[in-house]
């Protein structure tokens, strides 16, 4: 599912990113890469902060949906 669906302070895994070559690269750049642990923290007005790496991140709806998370750990 994307992550612009998922429920707050829950842990996901990013199962993989849609989108162009750049997208891809600029959130891969930002820690959004397969595998790795995510969790929103607060959504407002189609905005989020996520929770990635130890970060705090910032993004909007539309990268939400481009990244794909699942409940289960991505191997």
């Amino acid at each position: 599912m994307p992550l612009s669906l998922a429920a707050l302070n829950k842990l996901y895994y990013i199962q993989r990113i849609a989108g162009t070559d750049e997208t891809r690269c600029y959130l891969a750049s930002l820690g959004f890469i397969p595998g790795a642990e995510i969790s929103i923290i607060s959504a407002f007005s189609g905005n989020f902060i996520i929770k990635i790496l130890g970060s705090s991140i910032a993004i909007d709806k539309a990268l939400a949906k481009k990244i794909i998370i699942t409940d289960l750990k991505v191997t």
